[in-house]
């Protein structure tokens, strides 16, 4: 997969500070709840409290960021990378 089409398909989560360490099987729990685990690509650790999630396709990425998810009963900030992009550009622009 080309790194833009991965891009589209990833998603950020933040999760709160105060329950740090997160492990990788906390992640991995969160989304097996809400996906099936053949939806997903990849996980990954950006530092101990943001991880991304890629999704196989964009549908499955926009269901799990319209969800309301907990981790260590705290609620996740989940984001689109590329709608990220998309605002930075158009700021820039204006």
């Amino acid at each position: 997969m080309e790194l833009y089409g991965r891009r589209r398909c990833t998603a950020i989560l933040q999760l709160d500070r105060s329950s740090a360490p997160y492990r990788r099987s906390d992640i991995t729990e969160l989304v097996s709840r809400v996906v099936h685990r053949a939806n997903v690509e990849a996980i990954g650790q950006l530092n101990n409290s943001v991880w991304e999630v890629v999704f196989r396709d964009e549908a499955t990425k926009e269901r799990f960021v319209g969800m309301e998810l907990e981790v260590k009963g705290k609620r996740a900030a989940k984001r689109c990378i590329i709608e990220q992009k998309l605002l930075l550009t158009a700021y820039r622009k204006s």
